[in-house]
């Protein structure tokens, strides 16, 4: 499609840990590019859908994998 754009490379993004059982909840990680957090995902490294995490942009608010990265 004409109106197709590439994904910025300035797009970054950090995560948290959202299960009970995290022992660091609450603290941050990132930012990352968003071809590693896909590599991370796709490796299930967040759960099968990325349901162990919560991201954001950064300075943005935090979502779940398929409201913020996901597209």
């Amino acid at each position: 499609a004409e109106d197709w754009q590439p994904p910025s490379a300035d797009v970054k993004y950090e995560y948290k840990w959202d299960t009970p059982d995290a022992g660091d909840a609450g603290q941050v990680f990132g930012p990352f590019g968003e071809e590693e957090m896909q590599a991370w995902h796709e490796a299930a490294y967040f759960g099968v859908a990325g349901e162990k995490v919560k991201v954001r942009n950064v300075g943005g608010e935090w979502g779940s994998w398929d409201d913020v990265v996901a597209t």
